[in-house]
């Protein structure tokens, strides 16, 4: 079968919203993550995101002056590639997969607001942890020091609606590499991850968690001050997150919402507030065929679990769990079909 075929009806199923559909359905596993596998997750994000910064001083370090910024630029993304080949989770690449499973009303804005809080925590925690470090005398050798302060953008007569319009470019541009890179196996990843990453330091583009390496590291060796360094990640972070959610995650939603009207959604108040759902009927669930995939309910149009499945037989293990005795399975182009899960016939 076609990578881009429906894997429940066989139709066709174009590239972009098959993507979104994968991206929707897998950011929904790493949400519901137990909060310590993702705080912990995030706190190596975080310090292994500092190879930006020490990797882009050590390069400008070791060329010239006048190659100083094309030497950073191309050690740059050495941060960025620990951190997506490791798994880690990274507070900017949570701005468009948990965003857009908000978006299409299968995950609640409580549960967006854990994630955010949780990763954010983390990465700032192992990012000041790596810079309050390297700032301890003797730790970078001198000349990468000084590399290492060209590189900063601290300062307090930027205005900070620069500092706001960089960071949002920032965050556009991560939460767009996420997009491209979902569906690219390891050796096409590492040259569109590079090229999205390099261009960072040659534009000063402004990233929170690389930012608060250099920030716990400027304070640490006396070139910044906390309010100085604070103002500038509080800025940053809030430019980080316009670009991720209303430049990408917006218009991604926007671009593929009306491939899917038959997506289930959360009643509204669930959605907006955390609210459980009803109470399913423990005797019988309802299997709705979509375009591309499968939802389990109760009833009506709402999603039991916020879930979709790729087949009935993942649905029948949940309703299962869920006391069900049958499940009735609704299909596009077929016949409605009732599944006795008391005796496993699926």
């Amino acid at each position: 079968m076609s990578p881009d075929a429906d894997p429940t009806a066989g139709a066709p199923l174009p590239f972009v919203d098959r993507l979104h559909h994968d991206l929707v359905t897998e950011a929904g596993i790493e949400a519901h993550a137990p909060s310590a596998s993702l705080f912990w997750s995030a706190v190596g994000a975080g310090l292994a995101i500092s190879f930006s910064f020490l990797a882009g001083a050590a390069a400008a370090a070791a060329v010239p002056t006048s190659w100083a910024g094309l030497a950073t630029a191309f050690a740059y993304p050495l941060g960025f590639l620990i951190v997506v080949g490791g798994r880690y989770q990274l507070f900017t690449e949570n701005t468009l997969p948990p965003v857009a499973r908000v978006l299409e009303r299968l995950d609640t804005v409580p549960s967006l607001l854990r994630l955010w809080s949780i990763v954010l925590v983390g990465n700032l925690a192992g990012a000041l942890v790596v810079g309050a470090f390297l700032g301890v005398p003797g730790v970078l050798p001198d000349p990468v020091a000084e590399a290492g302060l060209a590189m900063l953008t601290l300062d307090a007569h930027v205005p900070a609606f620069a500092i706001f319009a960089r960071a949002l470019l920032a965050g556009w541009l991560v939460a767009g590499m996420v997009w491209l890179i979902h569906r690219m196996d390891g050796s096409a990843t590492i040259p569109v991850l590079w090229a999205c990453t390099a261009v960072m330091p040659l534009l000063h583009l402004e990233h929170v968690v690389v930012g608060s390496v250099e920030a716990a590291w400027a304070v640490q060796v006396g070139v910044a001050t906390p309010a100085l360094a604070a103002r500038h990640l509080l800025i940053t972070l809030a430019g980080n997150t316009a670009g991720g959610v209303l430049l990408v995650a917006i218009l991604n939603h926007a671009r593929t919402a009306r491939a899917h009207p038959d997506r289930p959604r959360l009643p509204w108040r669930s959605w907006l507030f955390g609210l459980p759902l009803p109470a399913p009927h423990p005797d019988t669930l309802h299997g709705i065929q979509g375009m591309s995939h499968w939802w389990l309910t109760a009833r009506g149009r709402h999603p039991l679990p916020a879930r979709l499945y790729d087949t009935p037989a993942q649905m029948a293990r949940d309703a299962r769990h869920f006391g069900a005795s049958r499940l009735v399975l609704h299909r596009k182009d077929g016949p409605v079909r009732v599944i006795d899960l008391a005796r496993h016939d699926h």
